[in-house]
């Protein structure tokens, strides 16, 4: 039977992070966006180059993603 030495220290207790999680996130930013949109319209409107160059930016990472994958093929299934 083994003691355990008086040096040894307890492991400490993993800590949560202080961060919302991803989905959380994602809510959080929709509900501000559409209460900005409600209460100043104008604001919206303003920042519309910002949203539409997101738009593309991620039309180009999903497209691709698709190229790349229908170019390489499935690996595990010949025909």
């Amino acid at each position: 039977m083994k003691l355990a030495s008086p040096d040894a220290t307890p492991a400490a207790p993993a800590r949560r992070s202080r961060v919302p999680g991803v989905t959380t996130q994602i809510f959080i930013g929709l509900f501000i966006g559409i209460a900005i949109g409600y209460v100043w319209p104008g604001v919206g409107v303003s920042i519309k180059p910002l949203a539409d160059a997101f738009l593309r930016m991620i039309k180009m990472i999903i497209a691709r993603c698709c190229s790349r994958r229908w170019s390489s093929g499935s690996p595990g299934r010949a025909t």
